[in-house]
């Protein structure tokens, strides 16, 4: 029983770390668009209907609606679901997935603890705590197991006098495994699930973060950009002053 105990509790551990890091995926800032200028916000000073401007490989801050752009978002961390959602204007979007090839603004809908995101940790610590039917069964049937056992093992040794024969009871009678399997296989999937989604990365390019923080440094005058792309390992295009750009490989 002490280390069947002695596992449970690892277990247990494994599984709060993997929503510890769940927890860290909770986006902590947000770049608001305000009189046509953007700035960066603690993600718990956006309000109802902010319009926001997500970057690509950067996480979606709220629960929002799209309103302009399109782009691709990883929902990975939500539904499980491996490739990247299309989405346009129109489409929702959900606080900590990631935005992935285009830049989108998106207006909030839900914020704080209304987000899909917080609803989900919630979800999970409430996994936690919170026993299953069959969990609950195994502990109620343990209670009278056990002293039913200890009975039956005081009486073959009585009988017999044999106290090998009053072990083998203790033994065959023992609820280890009733009372310990199903809480611990919750908390290992709860530990997967979270480690899992935890591995989600926000990359972004480091030459082109490189590049705006070379110019922002030299005051040099960043233009409006509109109708931007990226594919993943191939480039980027975009209108700049109603000009097409676009910065690809050469095989692209």
């Amino acid at each position: 029983m002490a280390i069947g105990a002695i596992l449970e509790e690892k277990t247990t551990e494994r599984a709060k770390k993997g929503l510890k890091n769940l927890i860290s995926l909770t986006p902590q800032q947000g770049r608001r668009i305000l009189g046509g200028k953007e700035e960066m916000i603690a993600a718990e000073n956006i309000v109802l209907n902010d319009v926001l401007r997500v970057l690509p490989g950067e996480a979606i801050p709220v629960d929002g609606k799209i309103i302009t752009g399109t782009t691709s978002v990883d929902q990975s961390i939500m539904t499980g679901e491996s490739l990247p959602v299309d989405k346009a204007v129109g489409d929702s979007v959900f606080c900590g997935t990631i935005n992935r090839f285009g830049t989108v603004d998106i207006r909030a809908t839900k914020i704080g603890e209304d987000s899909s995101l917080q609803k989900l940790i919630r979800m999970v610590e409430e996994a936690e705590e919170k026993k299953t039917p069959m969990a609950r069964i195994a502990d109620k049937a343990a209670s009278w197991l056990v002293p039913i056992a200890l009975l039956i093992a005081v009486i073959s040794f009585a009988v017999t006098k044999d106290i090998v024969r009053a072990v083998t009871v203790l033994v065959v009678f023992c609820p280890c495994a009733l009372v310990l399997a199903t809480p611990t296989a919750i908390m290992a999937a709860i530990g997967q699930a979270t480690k899992h989604a935890s591995a989600e990365s926000y990359s972004e390019h480091p030459l082109a973060k490189a590049v705006v923080t070379y110019a922002k440094q030299k005051n040099t005058k960043l233009f409006k950009v509109e109708d931007f792309h990226m594919t993943a390992g191939k480039g980027i295009s975009a209108v700049v002053n109603e000009e097409k750009i676009l910065c690809k490989t050469d095989w692209y």
